[in-house]
């Protein structure tokens, strides 16, 4: 049989045991990043085993790695400078703000 791995991106609780990376690897998980700024950790690992790690209280939510892409958008009167358009300073109120 053939087992299905999955990539995973899995964020974690600010308080967790020392030895947190070994569970993943009990049940057949690689950690292949450590995101320090976002508290969170890549691991890929069999998708049948995903479920086990729902028990342990470090672990705050799993979600499925991917590519993610961003849509080309532009704002209105994008090149027509900051004096007019969407981005004015007028037009956004930061004449009061730095009042």
């Amino acid at each position: 049989m053939d087992v299905e791995y999955v990539d995973t991106i899995i964020l974690l609780e600010d308080e967790r045991p020392e030895d947190y990376l070994g569970v993943f690897a009990n049940y057949g998980g690689e950690v292949t990043r450590e995101f320090h700024l976002i508290n969170a950790v890549a691991v890929r690992m069999p998708e049948d085993q995903l479920y086990k790690l729902e028990g342990y209280d470090f672990i705050r939510k799993v979600e499925m790695d991917g590519e993610v892409k961003a849509l080309k958008t532009e704002p209105a009167n994008a090149y027509a400078g900051f004096g007019s358009g969407q981005w004015d300073m007028d037009n956004i109120n930061a004449p009061q703000a730095w009042e």
